[in-house]
């Protein structure tokens, strides 16, 4: 366990996937000595419905989410001893002040959930529009969430790879995650198809330098490169696959945005879906110009 503070920001709207959320900050904090601010956006309606609410009945809402939320946090801290902060607060925006209050509290981290949606009583698999927005414009990385936390600890971090720029600082934060939960790093590439020596030698190269890297910074690593079945549209379905016949990865790092033509062959435009579809929690970073001699890579 780390002896620093990780102070985690986890937006709730006492939803089941939002509890969900907060369940998986708990077990960071856990493991990080972590701080978890809980925070209610509460949106500012326009037009006719501004009108229908007077500030008097805007202020006994508020009073009653605010009371609620506070029960919540105080029963958390109760049961786990962690640290806890609930806040309340106005906004037009709620995936703008989401964000805005996760960088004014310097928080590590934004841990929430994805949002579901039934049809004819089959899940769909979906992104909810804030929590979309966060993860598409937040410089803060944020966990997304779906389902009831699973094992008390982590132990394994899947690190998915492809062949662009920024795999340097998904390296770097894999490495970062994995000395935090005391974790193994299952480093995994998906191939349309193993013919092409243009694509798999330099993946299997820097799948070597990325296996030292991580085995030189002290941290237990496998690395696997997975091929498509024939006929298949996307290798995201591959992937969650490989998550499922694991079985025991407890977080999934991803870049959400890529700048190289080789980001097609895994993440890129297909981020979207692996985040949407995955069953276990999803850290999203967006990547950030790095120097080679931070990684070393």
């Amino acid at each position: 366990m780390t002896s620093l503070k990780y102070n985690i920001l986890v937006p709730l709207d006492f939803s089941l996937h939002s509890e969900y959320a907060l369940d998986q900050a708990i077990k960071i904090a856990k493991l990080t000595n972590g701080v978890i601010n809980v925070l209610y956006v509460h949106q500012d309606k326009k037009g006719v419905l501004s009108q229908l609410f007077s500030d008097e009945h805007v202020e006994l809402f508020d009073e009653a989410v605010l009371g609620k939320l506070q029960k919540l946090v105080d029963d958390k801290h109760d049961e786990t001893g962690i640290e806890f902060h609930a806040e309340l607060v106005h906004a037009k925006s709620v995936p703008t002040k989401i964000i805005k209050m996760a960088e004014e509290k310097k928080s590590a981290m934004i841990v929430m959930g994805k949002g579901r949606m039934y049809d004819d009583g089959v899940e769909r698999f979906i992104i909810g529009s804030v929590t979309s927005r966060v993860i598409r414009y937040s410089t803060i990385p944020v966990i997304s969430v779906s389902n009831p936390c699973g094992a008390a600890s982590c132990r394994n971090i899947m690190l998915p790879l492809d062949l662009s720029k920024d795999t340097r600082q998904k390296v770097s934060w894999g490495v970062k995650m994995a000395k935090i939960f005391n974790a193994k790093i299952k480093v995994v590439s998906a191939l349309w198809d193993f013919k092409k020596p243009e694509v798999v030698n330099p993946l299997k190269a820097q799948m070597k330098q990325v296996e030292k890297y991580i085995r030189e910074s002290g941290v237990e690593v496998e690395t696997k490169i997975v091929e498509a079945s024939e006929g298949a549209k996307s290798l995201v379905p591959i992937m969650m696959k490989y998550i499922k016949d694991e079985g025991d990865i407890d977080l999934v790092l991803v870049m959400t945005q890529q700048e190289t033509e080789f980001s097609s062959f895994f993440l890129g435009s297909t981020a979207t879906e692996f985040i949407r579809k995955s069953p276990i929690p999803v850290m999203s970073i967006v990547p950030k110009e790095i120097g080679n001699i931070v990684l070393g890579l």
